[in-house]
């Protein structure tokens, strides 16, 4: 949110508007869709807003609870704060992701493919706008004109399996993460 400025003063970042209405909403929305109507939201910074917007989730077609941080825990340093069995595989996204990725597709897969950590990831292309020049023992031995390096990008939507889900409990136990 620091990169956006003024825009996350008094927004926090899922809030804020994209095609008239909050990412958040686009993300609750999608899960909806794909029959996830279980969810949790892990909030810090203007968690309020947030909870006013969503309340119990019920408008949203969906049962929404919320998990408070008193100091920010990461990505998935939120689950160890959540007190109620857990049923996985658990889907965790970043609330300012927008997308279009079927989430039931990806919790198919991972149930598929038997995974423990499921990871998205997207395609970055990256356009070197020089000639690289590759060299041995100070001799030019081969020059790329203007490469296309290709990167797989995490995307921050993943999949826990119980054995993962249980590793990052612990790992992110508030009590192990001392105080901030």
């Amino acid at each position: 949110g620091r990169r956006l400025g003024e825009m996350t003063r008094s927004t926090p970042k899922p809030m804020l508007h994209v095609s008239g209405k909050p990412i958040a909403e686009h993300i609750v929305g999608a899960m909806v869709d794909n029959g996830i109507t279980d969810i949790w939201f892990s909030i810090f910074h203007l968690g309020e807003v947030v909870k006013e917007h969503f309340d119990d989730g019920s408008r949203f077609g969906c049962r929404i609870r919320y998990i408070e941080e008193t100091v920010p825990l990461g990505t998935a340093g939120c689950l160890s704060l959540i007190d109620d069995p857990i049923v996985t595989p658990m889907l965790v996204v970043n609330g300012d992701v927008l997308t279009n990725l079927q989430f039931g597709r990806v919790l198919d897969l991972h149930e598929r493919l038997g995974a423990a950590l499921t990871m998205s990831t997207r395609q970055h292309h990256f356009h070197i706008p020089y000639g690289v020049v590759e060299s041995a023992e100070g001799f030019v031995t081969h020059i790329k004109e203007k490469p296309k390096i290709k990167f797989d990008i995490n995307v921050a939507i993943y999949v826990l399996s119980d054995s993962v889900f249980q590793y990052t409990i612990e790992f992110f136990a508030p009590d192990r993460l001392g105080h901030v």
